[in-house]
């Protein structure tokens, strides 16, 4: 009569109600004994057991899946990071080539800037499918006036090397216009700007971080100097007369070695500009962050 009881009143109840739930209520209207039967008791360690079981293959399979998952975006990250750096380390290189030499190499490095850039966008896929999803901020609304720019410039860049692709591959099926290679030279340094300044972006979540660490009577000094030291390199840099096409004998009179640390300083002093530019906003905006 008791499992009878026990029965007939586990199923007027929701699947979601154990027994344990069930000889409580019992309990309280009277018609339970202070303890389970044995029946309802084996029944009660069986289905325990049987969670228990659950949670454990449960929470092996959710490591697992976890462990899988850390180890995949530590590998993206890693291949990012990489991609981004053979990719600027070529942009350095070509935009400060020395003319007349070395016209194989720069078309062989060039088409493996376009693959880089490919894969560059590929392994930011995610970031394609939301640029319509959600509000655009300031934030949102400097990368991707960034992204396209510079997007944009490089398909101009791969338009002219297309078209001047005859300086160094012999078959081609029309021949070289070198009001192309003009526009050629100054989209390489038109490219090489945005792309500073793209590296500044993500950059200044770093120098944020870095600053805090160093002293200001240290950190603001040191900035200063290099932000000088990028503006004198760029004034002399070959970025600087291909830019508007000037060529002027200051950018002719260095070496390739001292156009390449030339670049280099360039960037940098794009990093640290934009840093206390967007360090400024933030206070003036009183956010916490603009772009971290």
């Amino acid at each position: 009569t008791e499992h009878f009881v026990h029965v007939r009143r586990r199923r007027g109840f929701q699947r979601k109600g154990s027994l344990s739930v069930l000889h409580f209520r019992l309990k309280r209207s009277g018609r339970e004994r202070e303890k389970p039967c044995k029946k309802c008791t084996g029944r009660l360690e069986e289905r325990q057991t049987i969670y228990t079981q659950r949670e454990r293959i449960g929470s092996e399979r959710m490591e697992i899946n976890s462990e899988a998952w850390i180890k995949n975006c530590a590998a993206k990250k890693l291949a990012k990071i990489l991609t981004d750096i053979f990719m600027t380390a070529i942009l350095v290189f070509l935009a400060n080539r020395q003319n007349g030499t070395g016209v194989m190499l720069h078309a062989v490095l060039g088409v493996a800037l376009f693959a880089l850039f490919a894969l560059h966008h590929f392994l930011n896929a995610a970031y394609f499918k939301s640029i319509f999803k959600g509000k655009y901020g300031a934030r949102r609304i400097v990368l991707a006036a960034t992204n396209a720019t510079l997007f944009a410039a490089m398909l101009l860049m791969a338009a002219s090397s297309v078209m001047i692709s005859g300086l160094a591959f012999n078959a081609v099926f029309f021949p070289v216009n070198f009001a192309w290679r003009n526009i050629h030279a100054s989209c390489s340094s038109w490219i090489f700007m945005i792309a500073a300044f793209h590296i500044s972006l993500h950059a200044h979540s770093a120098l944020a971080r870095l600053e805090q660490k160093i002293p200001s009577m240290i950190f603001v000094p040191v900035s200063v100097l290099i932000f000088g030291a990028g503006i004198f390199a760029f004034s002399q840099s070959k970025i600087f007369s291909n830019l508007f096409l000037l060529y002027t004998d200051a950018s002719l009179a260095h070496s390739f070695a001292m156009q390449i640390a030339f670049s280099i300083l360039t960037i940098f002093s794009v990093c640290m500009a934009t840093h206390f530019a967007l360090k400024f906003f933030e206070r003036k905006k009183g956010k916490q962050s603009f772009l971290s």
